[in-house]
């Protein structure tokens, strides 16, 4: 049931071609870099953020790279995220 809905519901975007400005959100959770501060007083050095984004949303990003992915540009200085 639920691929269904999933599939309806990315049809939709994709012929529209709207998506909602809530799809692009994320939360930041603070996680400690290192295990043993004791003693230390904590700062922001001591932390990792780590952005937390929607499974919906990154299953619609999955689906539209793994169909139309051929289509999308980069810059040449993106190097970091490219396959090979």
């Amino acid at each position: 049931m639920l691929p269904c809905i999933l599939a309806n519901l990315f049809n939709l975007i994709i012929q529209s071609s709207c998506v909602s400005t809530d799809f692009g959100k994320s939360y930041t959770v603070p996680i400690l870099k290192v295990s043993k501060v004791y003693g230390k007083s904590l700062t922001v050095k001591y932390f990792w953020g780590v952005s937390i984004s929607p499974v919906i949303s990154k299953a619609l990003k999955h689906c539209i790279l793994d169909q139309y992915g051929f289509r999308f540009e980069t810059c040449a200085n993106q190097f970091g995220f490219k396959k090979d």
